[in-house]
């Protein structure tokens, strides 16, 4: 994360930017004629950073004191820690086609496992909570670096980031969806 903290601050700068020219209605500077919208991913981001919270606050930590702080707290993490270790992963695929999802996954279990025990989360709802932190941050590096592969073969094929990210949401959409049907039937 340190030696990629350049690329982030030049992502989130680039980003920062896009968003104001947006919000004053400018033209964007970089190829997001071939890009889902600024607007989009902020409205995308913000839908899966409230259903991620509600899950959260209702569903796992529903038994626990102060689920609302905690469930805030988790998704601070959540976002935090996949969007650094997401850079990490693209960079490790785009520069030497492997990524250590692993080590960062492991890397976010004990962070979290700390954070959350140290707002007194403990028993099964403590471990269910780093489990799924864990979870979420692991697929989504994986999404990072499999979506810079499928960039790469994408330019070459001529389909353009918009057909490749609208793909990619419906992929995991459709296989959110099958995973929750296949969940239900078993539980």
């Amino acid at each position: 994360v340190v030696k990629m903290s350049p690329v982030i601050v030049q992502a989130v700068s680039r980003v920062i930017g896009e968003m104001k020219r947006a919000g004053r209605g400018g033209e964007a500077s970089v190829r997001t004629d071939h890009d889902l919208s600024i607007r989009t991913v902020i409205v995308g981001t913000l839908a899966v950073a409230l259903a991620v919270f509600l899950y959260f606050r209702f569903a796992v930590l529903a038994g626990t004191p102060n689920p609302t702080k905690i469930a805030a707290v988790s998704l601070v993490l959540t976002l935090g820690i996949a969007f650094l270790f997401a850079a990490v992963s693209a960079w490790a695929i785009a520069m030497i086609s492997i990524t250590p999802i692993s080590g960062m996954t492991l890397t976010t279990l004990i962070v979290t496992a700390v954070a959350l025990s140290a707002l007194g989360l403990r028993g099964e709802s403590g471990m269910l909570q780093v489990l799924l932190i864990g979870g979420v941050v692991c697929t989504a590096l994986s999404m990072a670096g499999s979506l810079v592969a499928q960039y790469k073969i994408g330019y070459w094929l001529g389909a353009t980031p918009r057909q490749i990210e609208i793909s990619n949401i419906v992929g995991a959409i459709a296989g959110g969806g099958t995973g929750a049907a296949i969940g239900a039937a078993i539980g």
